[in-house]
């Protein structure tokens, strides 16, 4: 879908007491049409990523690892058969996010360990996280990652939203009085649990952003400007976060290669086999009372 125009935008499509700068209007303005397109058009769930979202070549496997740890926090036996493979009741997914904090209630976890898609601690770049203390020390090989219940996030490269959760989003962020940004909206939903909102995250996510060479004003343009005046000019491109880009991985994925090429090569190795890149598996964990605090 289109995004917006924020010289454009009329007052008359912003909710009551909205007082923020106009490219955060529009940001929020372009992911509220997708929303209320989601509920016009009574889609049972949908994938949301902004046009500049990346992802790991191995994306598919994730997913699988993913839908099990959800299922899981939503008390999905192995016996039941949900609607969806991600299990019932869930709202919103934190999957593109730049920081992500968990539930203080809820000390389940579903943990993925030696996984080759998780960057190490010392290449990610987040704002904020989940404590990992229990598996990322100086003797582990730190590439864990974990799905569990979230409080909330920031940034939206790519979230899935259920019917009811959008329809709960349109609600809150744009029927009532409503100034903040849209994922800060989104964190607020989560962290108070508007109308019982249900947010599963992973950490470290499993989208990111892209940034491509050149000019930086191809970039987005919350933050990095929008003409040449406010940017710089940047010879390499790059995707946050991620080991086996996507989108960095285009020409090999073309020429049907199942050999991908690593950002991270000290990290990874320079190139790996989608199926060894894929191979993490996860399993449920509960953890200690003591272990229940902010990273």
């Amino acid at each position: 879908m289109d995004g917006v125009d924020s010289s454009k935008l009329h007052f008359k499509a912003l909710p009551h007491t909205m007082d923020q700068p106009p490219k955060d209007m529009a940001c929020w303005r372009a992911h509220m049409n997708v929303i209320q397109h989601i509920v016009n058009n009574g889609i049972s769930s949908a994938l949301i990523m902004e046009d500049d979202a990346d992802w790991d070549v191995a994306l598919k496997l994730q997913l699988v690892q993913y839908a099990r740890g959800s299922r899981y926090l939503l008390f999905s036996s192995p016996e039941e058969m949900p609607t969806s493979p991600y299990g019932d009741g869930w709202d919103f997914f934190w999957l593109g996010h730049c920081g992500a904090w968990f539930d203080e209630l809820d000390t389940r976890r579903f943990v993925i360990h030696h996984d080759p898609t998780v960057l190490p601690p010392k290449n990610r770049q987040y704002a904020g996280h989940p404590d990992m203390s229990l598996w990322e020390r100086q003797d582990a090989d730190n590439r864990t990652r974990i799905v569990y219940k979230s409080e909330g996030g920031v940034c939206a490269a790519a979230y899935a939203v259920s019917l009811r959760g959008a329809q709960k989003i349109l609600y809150h962020m744009s029927m009532l009085p409503y100034n903040r940004s849209v994922d800060w909206g989104f964190h607020d939903m989560c962290k108070d649990r508007k109308s019982d909102f249900n947010c599963i995250a992973t950490y470290p996510a499993l989208f990111g952003v892209h940034e491509p060479a050149g000019n930086t004003s191809k970039w987005s343009d919350i933050g990095h400007g929008t003409d040449e005046s406010q940017s710089r000019v940047e010879e390499r491109p790059s995707s946050k976060n991620l080991a086996f880009s996507a989108r960095m991985n285009i020409g090999r994925l073309l020429s049907g290669t199942t050999l991908f090429e690593s950002q991270f090569p000290e990290a990874t190795g320079g190139e790996m086999d989608i199926a060894d890149i894929g191979r993490g598996i996860g399993h449920p964990e509960v953890l200690p009372k003591m272990a229940v605090v902010e990273g």
